[in-house]
């Protein structure tokens, strides 16, 4: 893994967004680790090993929404988990009018691009948890 490359948690229960986020990623030379759904993102959070700088994740999820996932994190006790910036992954314009902003460090929206994502995690690369 290059010496500046971000460990990224990609979390959407659509395939191919996971497929097309987890390739720009290791365009960008950054390791994704992707899951289908919020259970399986706590599962990579609460797992010790497991060291993640920034989730990418879907706000509309069947079961547990991303608010719901962003809030469950936020309230850790641990702060290496409790604070990973979480980029809120959305189709929703209105998202940000929604008031929930606070739990997220970012608003990316549907469809994805390469040069959207590039300047997401050049905007966060200095945020990182290592």
């Amino acid at each position: 893994m290059p010496h500046n490359a971000m460990h990224i948690l990609i979390v959407d229960d659509d395939a191919v967004t996971r497929f097309l986020m987890t390739e720009f990623c290791a365009t960008l030379k950054h390791v994704a680790t992707a899951v289908p759904n919020g259970a399986s993102c706590l599962e990579k959070v609460y797992d010790p090993g497991f060291l993640c700088d920034l989730i990418v994740m879907d706000m509309h999820m069947p079961g547990e929404t991303g608010i719901d996932i962003a809030i469950t994190i936020r309230g850790l006790e641990n702060p290496k988990n409790s604070q990973i910036p979480i980029i809120a992954l959305t189709a929703d314009p209105d998202f940000a009018a929604r008031g929930v902003p606070h739990l997220f460090c970012g608003i990316l929206s549907k469809p994805v691009s390469l040069g959207k994502i590039d300047s997401y995690l050049r905007l966060h690369a200095t945020n990182t948890i290592r």
